[in-house]
């Protein structure tokens, strides 16, 4: 190694180490300690706000690899806790009740969303009757961070759509319109066609201003066939101080990863849940996940030494 090499990762290590010294909050979110031994992730699937392979940390995380109701049971991977299931909670771990709460799914309609453990894991509507929507409680008060992302593993049949979003106040909207409404504060959405359109995937972004729906729709370059998985991925960036969120939106498919949008969205959104809808029962999801910022520079500059690389999973 040569001296100047040697003396320029000195000086980036003690960078670091001043960056440690700082404080702790560098490796904290909302008071909790960011990485968990394994929720890193490092995978470009979850980091397209700044384009960088520095990695978010998963808080929670699904596989839906049991048989039964979604409403009530429980996420079966990660939960951290580094989002509250609720407004106005202090610092550190989730209390007793809020901690059960975190991860807990809920629904417009308690039977409609049923799990089971074909293809490894997966959850899909029971009837397909009328609107109806499923959702984490997860609340992003202002301050609490700016990046956000969210993802879901999806097979979406023939003439079916399947939607990933950020939720509103379902006490305030109603679910009567589902995402469609405002109670879908940010939504990705994915529709397939039918037909000779078989193959089609046609992707939606829409947001809400007060009532007034904003989107951005078009049709997916690549054919994918039916009966494939894909991947759709939501990144938010909460920017209350001036009112102007961004949005980037993804999907993976056996093509690749491609970005299908990105922008300002000329409105601050208030998030209350993460969740998704589907429209039919052909439709399933095999996983959801969300994540929230890495750690600040002095932490990046360190993962990027050590080559962090990919995320490992445990039980909740």
């Amino acid at each position: 190694m040569t001296t100047n090499k040697s003396k320029f990762i000195a000086a980036v290590a003690a960078i670091v180490v001043a960056g440690m010294a700082a404080g702790a909050s560098a490796w904290e979110f909302r008071g909790i300690e960011l990485d968990q031994g394994g929720n890193d992730l490092i995978s470009p699937t979850l980091n397209r706000m700044i384009d960088t392979n520095a990695p978010y940390f998963l808080d929670v995380s699904e596989n839906f690899n049991r048989s039964g109701n979604l409403v009530g049971s429980e996420v079966d991977g990660w939960q951290v806790g580094f989002v509250p299931p609720a407004a106005n909670l202090p610092n550190g771990p989730l209390s007793p009740g809020y901690d059960a709460l975190h991860g807990q799914w809920m629904s417009s309609h308690a039977n409609e969303y049923m799990t089971s453990t074909a293809n490894g894991g997966s959850v899909r509507r029971a009837t397909g009757d009328g609107v109806s929507v499923t959702c984490l409680p997860w609340v992003v008060e202002e301050g609490l961070g700016d990046f956000y992302s969210i993802e879901m593993t999806a097979n979406v049949a023939e003439g079916e759509s399947v939607q990933l979003g950020y939720f509103g106040d379902i006490n305030e909207f109603g679910a009567a319109q589902g995402l469609a409404g405002e109670l879908g504060q940010l939504v990705l959405g994915i529709e397939r066609g039918s037909g000779t359109e078989s193959e089609e995937l046609t992707w939606t972004v829409s947001w809400d201003i007060e009532g007034n729906r904003q989107q951005f729709s078009a049709t997916y370059s690549d054919n994918v066939p039916v009966g494939e998985e894909i991947k759709l991925q939501l990144g938010w960036l909460d920017d209350n101080a001036n009112g102007n969120d961004l949005f980037d939106a993804w999907l993976e498919t056996s093509n690749g990863n491609t970005r299908l949008a990105e922008g300002n969205m000329a409105t601050d959104i208030d998030v209350f849940g993460i969740g998704f809808e589907f429209s039919g029962t052909g439709s399933y999801g095999t996983g959801f996940a969300a994540a929230v910022p890495e750690p600040a520079t002095g932490g990046l500059l360190m993962f990027g030494m050590i080559g962090l690389v990919g995320a490992t999973r445990r039980r909740g």
